[in-house]
């Protein structure tokens, strides 16, 4: 069900599947696992995202997983990407390729976690350009958490713009507004 702002803009995305409400304590263990490095809780992340596949509509046959990229800044201060140790387990699940990190460029910007939610909504303003074919497919798009959804909206935009026929998004967690 559309939240009041994507009935007034919507998004780019057709549809945005969430595993959990952003609290305590998936907060915590998001936040060792991506910010402290903590490899040990990608099987546990792994698991609960697999949570999340009764969901997604059997009707809508996906044609490629797509990881939202870390900028090659960011993933140099994480040593890890943790949205392809996602994607890769969705991937998998279904049966269906992943398109590589590679092809997509995520120009680096300010971190999205450090602005409020206007400042979010114009960050990622043209930060993603791709290389691959888009033309027809349904895309599935993979992070972890989508607080304002700037991030899966850029980039859905993107996609779409590039040819793509549905984007639809899964994350661990989504963040509600009151």
């Amino acid at each position: 069900k559309p939240c009041g702002a994507c009935v007034k803009n919507p998004p780019h995305f057709d549809a945005l599947y969430a595993v959990f409400r952003y609290q305590e304590p998936l907060i915590t263990l998001l936040h060792q696992w991506k910010y402290h490095t903590a490899l040990s809780y990608s099987g546990v992340m792994e698991s609960l995202l697999k949570l999340i596949l009764p969901q997604l509509p059997p009707d809508t046959p996906f044609h490629r997983v797509l990881a939202v990229p870390p900028s090659n800044i960011r993933l140099a201060e994480h040593c890890f990407d943790h949205t392809a140790i996602l994607g890769k387990t969705i991937a998998q699940a279904l049966n269906i390729p992943m398109i590589p990190p590679t092809a997509i460029h995520r120009q680096h910007r300010v971190p999205q976690a450090s602005l409020n939610r206007k400042q979010r909504l114009s960050n990622l303003k043209n930060s993603f350009s791709l290389n691959f074919n888009a033309t027809d497919k349904h895309i599935l798009l993979i992070d972890d958490v989508a607080t304002t959804g700037a991030t899966l909206n850029e980039l859905s935009g993107c996609l779409k713009k590039n040819g793509a026929k549905t984007v639809s998004a899964v994350v661990l967690s989504r963040r509600y507004r009151n």
